[in-house]
């Protein structure tokens, strides 16, 4: 019995450990393009990452998935800046659909991140996609499962924006390039 009490005590006190991801963490720091889509963007709040998960798993707030996909874009070269005017030619909108989180008890995880991202010009639709990506969390680089299934999260982020990234590159015909300021 006092070992189930043990248990469940340690288990109760690392999942109020269990943060949110990381903006640096979920930054893409390796994409680039030759051509930007323009001066300023307007990039509005995301939308849907606090409900996505259950209680105890790793969550990407909006506020911090913004400010990834914020710096990913300046990042990129697509833009010179991010506007604060909701009123710019160019808006850019994210919202988290579905984030999947496995079970406890696995030794690698495997988190999968779906997000609609709609970017206008001047009011019209030039992209509308969902684009879902995974990211792993292996038991090799951390063996607390809490900070695996954190790793997990934040690499699903990353490559969600890097898909992003690569698809409007395409959709717009842009050149790929280096990155602005490479990591």
């Amino acid at each position: 019995m006092k070992k189930i009490i043990i248990y469940f005590s340690v288990l109760c006190l690392n999942l109020s450990c269990v943060t949110a991801a990381g903006v640096t963490e979920m930054i893409v720091w390796d994409s680039g393009t030759n051509k930007k889509v323009a001066d300023r963007i307007y990039i509005s709040d995301a939308t849907g990452g606090e409900m996505t998960v259950p209680w105890g798993s790793p969550t990407i707030t909006d506020r911090n998935f913004t400010r990834a996909l914020k710096d990913s874009i300046v990042n990129s070269g697509l833009c010179e800046s991010i506007s604060t005017n909701v009123s710019e030619d160019w808006i850019l909108s994210a919202a988290i659909m579905k984030l999947d989180n496995p079970s406890f008890g696995v030794m690698d995880f495997t988190h999968k991140l779906t997000v609609r991202y709609i970017l206008k010009n001047k009011g019209i639709s030039v992209f509308n996609e969902v684009i879902e990506a995974q990211g792993i969390g292996k038991f090799t680089d951390q063996r607390v499962a809490l900070y695996r299934a954190q790793m997990a999260t934040e690499a699903a982020a990353q490559e969600n924006i890097r898909k992003f990234l690569a698809e409007l590159e395409k959709k717009l015909n842009l050149k790929p390039g280096k990155s602005k300021f490479g990591k």
